[in-house]
C-alpha cells in the first residue's frame, strides 16, 4: 500500500505573498542632502533655544512627576473600598454582640472568655471609624463651603432673612 497523496492544490483563503521592490529611482536622491543643525536656524535669536531648552526640561520634569499611567480615580476607589471594608466588619461585630446579647439568658452561668485579638480588631474599628468621621466632616464642611446647591442656596437665604427679624 502506497502512502495518501497529498493533494496538489491547498484548501481556505490563500493570499498571494507581496514581492517587496526597491525604489530604484529615487534611491541615491536624498542622500546628499543633511538635516541643518538647530542653532543655525536661530542665529539671530541666541535667548530662544536656551529659553525653550528649558522650558522643555521642566515640561520632561513635570511629566515624570505625573504618572500618565497612573489611574486617574484609583485612590478614591481605594478609599471608598476600605470604608465599605470597615462597615461590613462594623456590622458583623454588631450582629454578633446582639447575638450575645440574647443568649445572655442561656449564657448567664458560664464564664466568658474573650482573646485579646478580638479587643485589638475592636479598637482598630473604633478608631478608623473616629478617622473616617473625622474625614467625613471635613470633606463636608469643605464642601459646603465651596459649592451650594441651588436648595441650600434658597435655604440659607431664608435662615439668614429669619435671624435677621
Amino acid at each position: 500500500m502506497d502512502p495518501p497523496k497529498k493533494p496538489s492544490c491547498s484548501w481556505g483563503l490563500q493570499i498571494p505573498k507581496r514581492r517587496k521592490y526597491d525604489n530604484v529611482i529615487f534611491k541615491d536622491a536624498f542622500e546628499d542632502e543633511k538635516p541643518l543643525p538647530i542653532a543655525s536656524l536661530n542665529v539671530h535669536k541666541p535667548s530662544v533655544p536656551s529659553i525653550r531648552a528649558t522650558n522643555v526640561e521642566t515640561l520632561k520634569q513635570q511629566a515624570l512627576k505625573e504618572d500618565p499611567l497612573k489611574p486617574r480615580y484609583m485612590e478614591s476607589i481605594l478609599k471608598r473600598a476600605q470604608e465599605r471594608m470597615i462597615e461590613r466588619e462594623r456590622s458583623t461585630f454588631i450582629r454578633a454582640q446582639k447575638e450575645i446579647k440574647k443568649q445572655q439568658s442561656v449564657l448567664e452561668d458560664k464564664e466568658q472568655f474573650v482573646t485579646p485579638a478580638y479587643k485589638k480588631r475592636l479598637e482598630e474599628i473604633s478608631k478608623l471609624e473616629d478617622k473616617l468621621e473625622k474625614e467625613r466632616l471635613e470633606s463636608s464642611s469643605s464642601s459646603s463651603k465651596k459649592s451650594l446647591s441651588m436648595h441650600q442656596f434658597c435655604k440659607e437665604l431664608l435662615d439668614k432673612d429669619y435671624r435677621r427679624r
